[in-house]
């Protein structure tokens, strides 16, 4: 019990560094084509934007690649030189209930937003995503979606990444039930000492 007990005590002292990932909106726009926000060198930002209603009344067929009635939308975000980056987005309804959802996104052209880990993160976040290579403004725009038809997305929503480290105590639970079971193991072991030293005496007075 001794040795449970300081187990017990040592365990409830180890900690972990953990890290949380969390977005915090940055730029909001409802019924555009574009959205327009400043970011810094080295941020990781994503772009949302969801549906126009009327989208789901022009689509196209559905294809070996693409097995579901579907519009494909192509989107540009432009950095401070103006250099784009292109996304291709691939929404498909099943009409079952009648509404668009999202299949794929693919970089066409990674050109000042995202570096080489564009691909990574558009994949990971399923949305739009990367790193800010040079502080300034950023745009997005849709500039084509096929078949034509429809109007401005519903909404636009520009994200930054925010990283929050904390340190964890994972096992600080066992630090009382350690401290209990080792004052239990050291009452036992004088419990056990006593009762070991009187036999002894009573051997002695006999003898």
């Amino acid at each position: 019990m001794l040795f449970v007990g300081i187990t017990l005590i040592s365990s409830s002292n180890l900690s972990f560094e953990k890290t949380e990932v969390s977005w915090d909106r940055v730029k909001v726009e409802i019924d555009k084509w574009e959205i327009t926000a400043n970011f810094e060198a080295g941020d990781i930002v994503k772009l949302d934007f969801s549906p126009a209603q009327d989208w789901i009344d022009y689509l196209e067929p559905e294809t070996e690649d693409v097995p579901l009635p579907n519009k494909a939308v192509y989107v540009d975000v432009t950095d401070p030189s103006g250099n784009a980056s292109r996304f291709e987005v691939i929404f498909v309804t099943d009409y079952s209930p009648p509404q668009l959802s999202l299949f794929d996104i693919n970089v066409l052209n990674s050109n000042g937003f995202g570096g080489p880990n564009s691909q990574n993160l558009t994949t990971k976040e399923k949305t739009i995503a990367g790193e800010i290579m040079h502080t300034g403004q950023y745009t997005a725009k849709i500039v084509v979606y096929s078949p034509l038809g429809g109007g401005p997305p519903a909404s636009f929503i520009f994200y930054k990444q925010k990283v929050d480290t904390f340190v964890d105590w994972p096992y600080s639970i066992f630090l009382y039930p350690g401290i209990a079971v080792f004052a239990l193991g050291v009452a036992l072991f004088a419990l056990s000492f006593r009762k070991k030293k009187r036999r002894m005496l009573r051997k002695k007075s006999v003898s």
